[in-house]
């Protein structure tokens, strides 16, 4: 035992971020200048403590996660929120692993820490037109107008873009480009994590469905890199669909937002001057937020106005996003039919998402809808109404077929 502290005391002065460990009744035992720095204590203020005794308004939580990690024998990456005696909130991001001895019995918990309290998480539930921030702060009306704010600021903001569809990936560039940013592009997770570390960016969207790891574990990934750098790149999760247990997921793994695809430019903008500051702003004319009744399949089959919204009016660009897509369906219903036949909902739900992620760039609400009912209806483990609704897909697909055919007669 005693070799062991000796170890940890010797390691903790050479670890660049906070470092901590305590034992299996969350006694503190340990720990560097750096996560002393970081809470505003003193050596002696901090060791042979507990969260009760130091934070009790925190503790609960802290100690819920400490026991994950002894109980599961597993690391835990997590955000933690300490309330200070001087009612100041300190958030860490935090990487706990199961503290053994030569035995491998489980002594307690090691910690690995970064302040990111500056880069406080917000989520933007952009489905709901609500900012949700912690579980201090009530919800808010995300606010309806019809002007934004774009940054004026002469440096690119430099933007990781981790998105594994091309037609997602052409538009959401193209959106970024225009709002002064230099976007990277990374189609896997190894990509993402290798350009993470090896470049400064400037904030991270990380797409959630990524063919090899998903987003949650590649973002688990960046922020472990992060922790030897002592650096907090903000993560903005995108995805077609969330529920409560997603949202949690994201935050738990050190994601600061989620945004609901399509990333429009107005989105796109909110989410930038809110995690990039130090910007000079100035308002500029943007289309109305997209509202979009989910209720009935009706309205127009292929609406190019509300396409060319995405591109700031461009309507030569938007039925260009329409021909490329309409280009690229052969491929998916064939990869529809067969996944019918074999009875693979699971397939079928993986391609409604894609193409509703991608039919979201080009103005179809009715086959947009179609997509997101199928979808939403597999994920939630049904399949009384899949039959239908697949149907109702492909039916939504023969139409824009026919409308797109029409059009260019």
């Amino acid at each position: 035992m005693k070799y062991k502290v000796d170890l940890l005391k010797a390691l903790a002065h050479h670890v660049p971020a906070g470092f901590y460990w305590k034992d299996k009744h969350g006694t503190y035992l340990g720990c560097n200048d750096a996560f002393l720095s970081s809470l505003q204590l003193t050596f002696t203020e901090l060791i042979g403590k507990t969260d009760e005794q130091l934070w009790p308004e925190s503790a609960k939580s802290l100690k819920s996660h400490d026991q994950i990690v002894i109980k599961n024998d597993q690391s835990l990456t997590i955000e933690e929120t300490f309330a200070l005696e001087n009612r100041q909130l300190k958030t860490l991001l935090v990487v706990k692993m199961p503290w053994k001895d030569e035995n491998n019995n489980i002594l307690g918990i090691i910690a690995n820490s970064i302040d990111i309290t500056q880069n406080k998480t917000v989520v933007l539930d952009i489905s709901s037109k609500t900012y949700l921030a912690d579980k201090h702060q009530e919800q808010q009306d995300f606010p309806k107008q019809k002007t934004y704010l774009q940054s004026t600021n002469n440096r690119k903001n430099r933007i990781l873009l981790v998105e594994d569809q091309t037609f997602a990936a052409d538009i959401t560039k193209i959106i970024l480009s225009e709002l002064n940013c230099q976007v990277d592009l990374a189609i896997d997770s190894k990509t993402a994590i290798l350009q993470a570390k090896n470049n400064n960016y400037d904030l991270i969207f990380m797409d959630i469905g990524l063919s090899d790891l998903d987003g949650y574990e590649t973002t688990k990934r960046i922020r472990l890199n992060e922790l030897s750098k002592d650096k907090h790149v903000p993560i903005i999760a995108l995805t077609a669909y969330i529920d409560h247990h997603d949202r949690e997921h994201c935050l738990s793994v050190g994601m600061n937002a989620i945004l609901i695809k399509p990333l429009l430019k107005e989105k796109a903008l909110d989410t930038l001057n809110t995690f990039i500051p130090n910007t000079e702003e100035v308002k500029i004319p943007v289309a109305a937020n997209d509202e979009m009744d989910w209720s009935l399949l009706s309205g127009k089959v292929i609406d190019l106005a509300k396409g060319a919204e995405l591109f700031n009016g461009n309507i030569t660009l938007a039925k260009k996003m329409i021909d490329t897509f309409i280009a690229s369906l052969p491929l998916d219903l064939e990869t529809l039919e067969f996944s019918y036949k074999n009875e693979d909902w699971t397939a079928i739900e993986k391609i409604a998402h894609q193409l509703r992620g991608n039919v979201s760039y080009c103005g179809m609400p009715r086959l947009q809808e179609a997509c997101a009912r199928l979808e939403n209806h597999l994920k939630a483990g049904y399949q009384e109404l899949a039959a239908l609704l697949y149907k109702q897909l492909l039916k939504e697909i023969k139409n824009v077929k026919k409308e797109h055919l029409r059009s260019i007669e």
